[in-house]
C-alpha cells in the first residue's frame, strides 16, 4: 500500500501513516527501514503487520 507520513515523533518513536484508502496507520520505529527518516508528508510504501500488544494492524514500512 502507498501513504504519506502525517506525524513520527522520533522521541517516542511513534507516528501515523494515511493510506492510500483514507485510513490513518500507526507506525512504530520498529517498522522503519534502518537510516530512513520519517518527515510529514514523506510517501512511503508499506505493509500491515497484526500488534497483538496494541491489537491493531501497524505499518511496517518497505524499502525504499
Amino acid at each position: 500500500m502507498k501513504g504519506q507520513v502525517r506525524f513520527y515523533n522520533v522521541a517516542k518513536g511513534q507516528g501515523y501513516i494515511l493510506g492510500e484508502d483514507g485510513n490513518d496507520y500507526p507506525v512504530l520505529w520498529t517498522g522503519i527501514p534502518d537510516g530512513m527518516e520519517l518527515d510529514h508528508g514523506t510517501e512511503v510504501d508499506f505493509d500491515l503487520e497484526r500488534n497483538e500488544r496494541l491489537g491493531c494492524d501497524v505499518a511496517v514500512i518497505r524499502r525504499p
